[in-house]
């Protein structure tokens, strides 16, 4: 049954739209709405954010669902279930974006009237005994066929498995995904593994592989081809070690194993840092600021030289992290240029033309660390 969606356009300027949606009691799975979200007639874009429909009971003053909705093209796809239409009654309802940068944008409300259903008692009663005959008799012929089946083992040509025990069928049958395993010998040659598995090497064997990616240590071998490719892919775990190691064959001929490192994910921090001057004189700080993301330091500082600054250069001190390396810095004096500007392992230093006595200087800068 392929029935049309409702249509329905929603002003996120207006507080109410004009639009009802008429829906019957106790209806499910047939009563969806297509929204499409406007400020003031030009159609909002939509794409991965997530949108909800927030209901509310008029009568009982309550919300009553808050439910998630997708999106097709820009357009909401909202869904009234049987749980919404339990009651008949007036709906006030409301869509509600969250974007992807924290943004949160609300439609205006519309409502939705829940027509009640004429009462089914009469006929849901003198069905009931018949109904019950007839799920009873379903049960049973259904437990008897459940019965003759399990009373039989289907040898793997016709189908089964020929065990009784889920990790004996998954043995008989060999399938890679399932984890039956084959335990490789004294001696085996991994060149020699093209076909999909997965295999045990045992620490005491593993001197003995040849083409191994690490010896005297356990570790589980799998081998796999991608679809419509040529390419032979083993991936060797070795729990003992907490690595994982992989190579290819391509035309007969197999790449060195690489092991796979990982890295612990890193938050972004952001803060504020206390320039210090190296050498005589004063600085005034305005702002210090940095961000750092694990592999590099974005770093942002405004200071005002002192009177009592007669050269044309100083270094700042105090940076959060240290640089493993000098790196170029952008420097503005009084909103021109600097002639020099770098940051290292010290601090940042900053060299001009001229005194640097009660002139302004910001520096901004990003490096490995």
């Amino acid at each position: 049954m392929q029935i049309p969606h409702y249509a329905l356009t929603l002003n996120v300027n207006a507080q109410k739209s004009t639009q009802t949606i008429i829906a019957k009691q106790y209806d499910d799975k047939s009563r969806y709405i297509d929204i499409v979200l406007t400020a003031d007639s030009k159609p909002i874009v939509l794409n991965k954010e997530r949108v909800t429909l927030t209901v509310c009971d008029k009568k009982a003053n309550k919300t009553i669902a808050l439910k998630d909705c997708s999106i097709v093209d820009s357009v909401i796809v909202a869904e009234l279930t049987a749980d919404i239409l339990s009651v008949a009654t007036t709906l006030e309802c409301e869509i509600t974006v969250y974007g992807t940068n924290k943004e949160i944008l609300t439609s205006a409300k519309f409502n939705c009237v829940v027509d009640a259903k004429l009462s089914t008692e009469v006929v849901e009663r003198e069905n009931d005994f018949s109904a019950l005959q007839t799920a009873l008799s379903d049960v049973a012929s259904t437990s008897n066929r459940i019965n003759e089946v399990s009373s039989r083992i289907q040898p793997i040509t016709l189908g089964g498995t020929g065990a009784t025990k889920a990790y004996e069928a998954t043995q008989n049958i060999k399938s890679l995904y399932l984890g039956a395993i084959t335990t490789l010998p004294t001696g085996s040659n991994l060149d020699d593994y093209i076909t999909d598995g997965t295999y045990d090497i045992g620490a005491s064997v593993s001197a003995d592989i040849k083409n191994a990616p690490v010896t005297g240590s356990t570790y589980k071998l799998i081998v796999m081809h991608i679809v419509a490719s040529s390419l032979t892919q083993q991936i060797a775990i070795v729990p003992g070690k907490n690595s994982l190691f992989m190579r290819n064959c391509s035309s007969g001929t197999w790449s060195a194993w690489t092991k796979i490192v990982s890295y612990n994910p890193q938050i972004d921090e952001v803060g504020t840092w206390n320039p210090v001057l190296d050498g005589n004189g004063t600085i005034t700080v305005k702002n210090a600021d940095y961000v750092y993301n694990g592999n590099t330091i974005m770093i942002t500082v405004t200071i005002t030289a002192g009177s009592d600054i007669t050269g044309t250069s100083l270094t700042v001190t105090g940076l959060p992290i240290i640089a493993k390396r000098a790196v170029a810095a952008t420097a503005y004096i009084n909103g021109s240029s600097a002639s020099v500007a770098s940051i290292n392992g010290t601090g940042i230093l900053v060299k001009s033309d001229s005194s640097l006595a009660n002139k302004s200087i910001t520096v901004t800068g990003t490096y490995l660390v």
